[in-house]
């Protein structure tokens, strides 16, 4: 490393600053493998790759299958890691316990967190990212976005208004922007559920 750029390195006070073919934010070595081939292909573009850290969306139609291929993925981190926890958001209350059944003793490491707004979410979520560090091992699914309500569009509808929301798809572009960053740079997954 030239003395420049060990002085630009000082100079930082950020903790993952690196060079980049050093950056350990870029490494794509740890890719989770899941036990479905055409899934890890549409995750990595390998038969043997699979999914990292991020975020991942499952969009599509009702009744699709969507929680199931995330619960598919989510199963497969947990069993990665003996240790690891899932922390599972849920909007529709629509996941019967039979779903979890194939994570055998690992359903003792799941979280049931329920959210009604995309508010009460973000507040949820970085409490969680605020509160975990790289290397903690933790999996987060939200089942679904697009079944969350705005605190606006609740409160209008207990007050009788007929205005239409505009602040909803404000929130959730929030949400993204402060938990995109955060989740590569502890590690973290987050498998999100939406409807198209």
């Amino acid at each position: 490393m030239s003395d420049l750029m060990k002085k630009i390195r000082k100079n930082s006070t950020n903790p993952y600053i690196d060079k980049l073919m050093d950056s350990q934010l870029l490494d794509r070595t740890d890719l989770i493998q899941t036990d479905i081939p055409a899934l890890n292909i549409a995750l990595s573009g390998d038969v043997c790759g699979g999914f990292g850290s991020g975020i991942v969306t499952i969009a599509g139609k009702s009744k699709h299958f969507k929680t199931l291929f995330a619960l598919e993925m989510t199963k497969a981190y947990l069993q990665q890691n003996e240790d690891a926890i899932l922390v599972f958001f849920d909007s529709e209350f629509g996941s019967p316990r039979e779903y979890f059944k194939s994570f055998g003793d690992a359903t003792d490491r799941i979280l049931h967190v329920p959210v009604t707004t995309v508010e009460e979410f973000r507040t949820e979520m970085m409490n969680q990212l605020e509160g975990l560090s790289r290397g903690d091992k933790v999996v987060f699914m939200l089942d679904s976005i697009g079944n969350l309500a705005s605190m606006k569009e609740f409160d209008d509808a207990v007050s009788g208004k007929q205005t239409v929301d505009m602040t909803r798809a404000k929130v959730v572009k929030s949400i993204f922007r402060l938990i995109t960053a955060r989740l590569k740079l502890k590690d973290l997954t987050l498998f999100t559920i939406n409807h198209t």
